[in-house]
């Protein structure tokens, strides 16, 4: 590996720490309650070292908005290309979205609070990665609805509503507790399958 790549690296992984820090303190403290300089202190950095890795708190608001939902970007769209069926494919975007909330709950946290604190520039994009993620749960639902697996149904309401029972998690979920991810989402998908899977009563 060159000593380019080395440092890359190592710059990213920093950059993530960083970014892993500001999420549990913009979750406690909310954006405008946030500062470069509190961010800092948590660190035990000084504040014009935070600002060499990121030019300005809202860099790093939408730095840590990114890191929630990216990698969860990439995981949907390949249950979304599978060639499973679509009770499949519904099922296990449950698992990972729930999974995704519990396993990164700050960032989680911050990217469906705090977003709307975002500059144009930057809401902009937070908006477009958001849409996208809503656009891949509605081509699950309306394919499912095709194939006549699903009843017939709005599948924007629906996934709006799938997505916020989901995301309520935020509210009441407790780390600590007896409930475990996997446990959780197979519940929830009980309840959307009662109401969605053809065959069952309503």
């Amino acid at each position: 590996m060159s000593a380019l790549a080395s440092r890359k690296i190592k710059w990213d992984a920093r950059r993530s720490e960083i970014s892993k820090a500001a999420a549990t303190l913009i979750r406690q403290k909310g954006f405008n309650g946030s500062s470069m300089e509190r961010l800092a202190q948590s660190l035990h950095i000084r504040k014009a070292t935070l600002y060499h890795y990121f030019s300005s708190k809202q860099e790093l608001l939408y730095q840590t908005l990114l890191e929630a939902v990216g990698s969860a970007l990439a995981r949907v769209q390949k249950i979304v290309d599978s060639d499973l069926s679509s009770q499949k494919k519904l099922r296990l975007f449950v698992i990972d979205h729930i999974e995704s909330i519990i396993l990164n709950i700050e960032p989680v946290t911050v990217f469906l609070e705090e977003g709307r604190f975002l500059q144009k520039r930057y809401r902009e994009k937070y908006v477009s990665m958001r849409d996208r993620y809503e656009r891949l749960l509605r081509r699950i639902l309306d394919e499912g609805v095709a194939k006549g697996e699903f009843r017939k149904m709005d599948s924007k309401v629906l996934g709006f509503a799938i997505l916020g029972m989901c995301n309520w998690i935020i509210r009441w979920y407790k780390p600590n507790g007896s409930l475990r991810a996997q446990a959780l989402a197979r519940q929830y998908m009980k309840l959307i399958e009662k109401g969605l899977l053809k065959g069952t009563s309503k």
